[in-house]
């Protein structure tokens, strides 16, 4: 555009003089051609970048999918290992009590064996859905943990806070009936509970061992309860 301001007077007076017509023709076949370059260029530009936020939309679906557990659509192990590790530094760093749910869903196995595994499936969806619901800070996640473990881990709880999420989930189960080939089908979980605040030096299994044990005794003391971890188990 600049360059066609530049070159119009002068095409102008060119065309208007005698003797300087053909130059005149150049320098307009010229900027004909320098145009045309620039509206090429201007759309291969424009097309690169149309490709490039197509790429980049697609590294975040990937990225999502690789964050997702793909029957319960909320976070899977994976991402919870890596989460868990920065969460674990950070707290380490600033002095943070963490806290890690680990829960079983109770008699899971019967309910694979008289619904099937499309059954079994469909409950482990509607379950991760009543689980993540109470889940309102963008510090706290929910993950399938395994087969049909879950687990959510909380930043900044205490032993009474934790315990309050634990029973907001139970409760959560309980409101939304788990319906199934129009029948409804009791479900209940045993939680783990575990907090701590990290120590330089110790490694993050301390917590998810505590939570275990905690989830064992809730299950040995007739399971559908959430307990915290002590010392003493």
């Amino acid at each position: 555009m600049n360059l066609s301001l530049l070159m119009m007077p002068v095409m102008i007076t060119g065309f208007l003089t005698e003797g300087f017509l053909p130059l005149a023709c150049m320098m307009l076949v010229f900027l004909l051609y320098i145009s045309g370059i620039g509206i090429r260029s201007n759309k291969e530009y424009k097309r690169s970048f149309e490709i490039e936020i197509e790429l980049q939309a697609q590294r975040r679906e990937l990225e999502t999918l690789s964050q997702t557990d793909a029957l319960t659509s909320i976070y899977n192990r994976g991402y919870f290992n890596q989460y868990f590790e920065n969460l674990w530094h950070h707290a380490t760093r600033h002095k943070i009590e963490i806290a890690l749910l680990i829960i079983d869903v109770d008699h899971f196995k019967s309910v694979n064996d008289t619904y099937g595994h499309l059954g079994g499936d469909a409950c482990l969806v509607h379950l991760a859905h009543a689980i993540n619901k109470p889940i309102n800070r963008a510090t706290d996640i929910a993950v399938r943990y395994g087969g049909e473990e879950f687990a959510v881990l909380l930043s900044g709880c205490n032993p009474q806070q934790s315990k309050k999420m634990a029973d907001a989930i139970m409760q959560s189960i309980q409101q939304h009936k788990f319906i199934y080939q129009d029948g409804e089908i009791p479900i209940t979980v045993s939680i783990g509970i575990a907090t701590l605040v990290p120590r330089p030096n110790q490694k993050s299994n301390e917590l998810i061992e505590q939570a275990d044990s905690a989830l064992y005794r809730a299950k040995a003391a007739g399971r559908n309860r959430a307990l915290l971890f002590s010392p003493d188990d």
